[in-house]
């Protein structure tokens, strides 16, 4: 059964572009077998898998909802986007973490389910990932499901305003069941100031903390 459900053939896909433009010399994302340089986008396999990313704002989901012994719903996605450090003097070396905080659930039903996550740096070949199998029915159906709740952590060294890419993937394969995944990019350990962007739009600002004053301090403010 569960070398069934993961099998990935697809016979019909269809990609749904997003309201956002591709965006010229941004890396080429994955969907569903398909390939895009848009920076949202959705796509259904034509079995029951679906999926979607919104590349600005860091967000990814994979799903797969099928019925058939015969055929596998598979959502797959590749998201790539290439990033930077700003808002510190340029070339300054930087250690921080990339994270991709992903949650799901794989079904048991009257079948088997599979989900995964993986956030990788190409350039150097790391990575961090984490597989989720629904658990095995004692009769032929169950109702039996594995959830998943985790943040991949990738380690990151850039010098600020060089470029690196990060690849997110999100794969949700179901058969005779269902199976969803969602993920959430974010980067932590950064310096105050700095500032992360992407060629597809993404931004965040590394929070400041504000200074704490004393009360004799505040009352000298207002002499």
């Amino acid at each position: 059964m569960q070398a069934r459900v993961l099998a990935t053939a697809v016979l019909l896909v269809g990609l749904v572009q997003g309201t956002a433009f591709a965006r010229t010399g941004c890396p080429t994302s994955s969907l569903c077998r398909t390939s895009t340089t848009d920076s949202v986008a959705s796509c259904f396999d034509g079995r029951g898998g679906f999926a979607h990313f919104d590349l600005q704002q860091g967000q990814y989901n994979a799903s797969a909802s099928n019925s058939s012994t015969q055929f596998n719903g598979v959502g797959f996605l590749g998201a790539w986007d290439r990033f930077k450090v700003t808002g510190v003097p340029t070339g300054t070396p930087l250690s921080f973490t990339a994270e991709l905080q992903v949650n799901g659930t794989a079904f048991s039903d009257c079948g088997a389910s599979r989900i995964y996550a993986a956030i990788e740096n190409p350039a150097t070949s790391q990575s961090s990932s984490v597989l989720t199998d629904s658990p095995l029915c004692s009769s032929a159906c169950c109702s039996n499901r594995a959830s998943l709740l985790q943040t991949l952590s990738l380690s990151v060294s850039a010098a600020a305003g060089d470029d690196f890419i990060l690849d997110v993937v999100l794969n949700a394969a179901a058969g005779n069941t269902t199976a969803n995944i969602a993920g959430q990019l974010r980067f932590a350990g950064l310096p105050e100031g700095a500032v992360v962007t992407s060629c597809q739009g993404f931004q965040q600002v590394a929070v400041t903390r504000a200074l704490s004053r004393t009360w004799g301090a505040v009352k000298l403010l207002y002499r």
